[in-house]
């Protein structure tokens, strides 16, 4: 499997953690990389807005596309050092090596931090400020499965983007994260490929990602759908404001704050 790295690269698109075939789809998509493909003039594809496809902490968002309409909620977050104070056990993550780099001019890609084999988060020589997990819980409930959807599993895309790169100028989102953790994950290849949730039925599940504390100095936007690539205006923005946490609480936010 391929080794999960988050990297510190202005609008790099990062190898994710068993991620499959679509996760090129959806760079090439986004980016407009695919040889051949015909640019959209901006203002066609300038579609993310704030205040329309983002919800804050407690707010339900509709995302209804082509193949099925659902209901999402950030319902708590967590910003930690260590795994196991949030439950999540390191074995359950996407793969057992699991870093963040950054590339420096004078001497290439460093490892600035990684998750040891007890579940902390260790910043290395070469970091220049701390890194820590960034968890969150999110309610999803599906309104309604149209008929051109046949499946009985779904595949769920999660990006974790930061303030300067939520929205670029043909209206893609850049991506600094894609997650280490999904709690509902399957094996393998097929990690965030689950069973489909049926018309009516409700799930919570926690996506967890390394970020770094500039970068949790601004809001941060987690995209988390069963999209579709040609309706991505349509994909739910899910906004963790500085507020939603605290650097010195080491359990879920609002599961009360347990100071260290």
């Amino acid at each position: 499997m391929k080794k999960c790295i988050a990297v510190i690269l202005l609008a790099a698109l990062l190898t994710g953690c068993g991620y499959r075939e679509m996760e090129d789809s959806v760079r090439s998509k986004v980016s407009g990389e695919n040889q051949g493909e015909q640019q959209l003039p901006e203002e066609e594809t300038n579609v993310i807005k704030e205040g329309v496809n983002v919800f804050g902490l407690g707010e339900c968002a509709l995302s209804a596309n082509k193949l099925m309409d659902t209901e999402y909620t950030l319902t708590d977050v967590a910003v930690t050092k260590s795994l196991e104070s949030i439950g999540i056990d390191k074995a359950e993550c996407c793969d057992s090596e699991i870093k963040r780099e950054q590339y420096f001019e004078d001497s290439g890609w460093k490892t600035v931090a990684y998750i040891d084999e007890n579940g902390n988060v260790i910043d290395t020589e070469y970091s220049q400020e701390k890194t820590y997990v960034l968890a969150v819980k999110i309610h999803e409930k599906r309104i309604a499965i149209h008929d051109s959807y046949k499946e009985d599993t779904e595949y769920m895309q999660m990006f974790f983007s930061s303030e300067d790169e939520f929205l670029k100028p043909d209206g893609s989102s850049g991506v600094f994260g894609e997650p280490i953790y999904f709690d509902k994950h399957g094996e393998g290849k097929d990690y965030y490929q689950v069973p489909l949730l049926k018309e009516g039925e409700e799930t919570d599940y926690i996506v967890a990602a390394l970020v770094t504390e500039s970068e949790l100095q601004g809001n941060i936007y987690v995209t988390t759908d069963t999209g579709v690539l040609d309706e991505k205006e349509k994909w739910v923005q899910l906004r963790v404001s500085p507020s939603d946490f605290d650097l010195n609480c080491t359990t879920w936010a609002c599961e009360g704050k347990n100071e260290s």
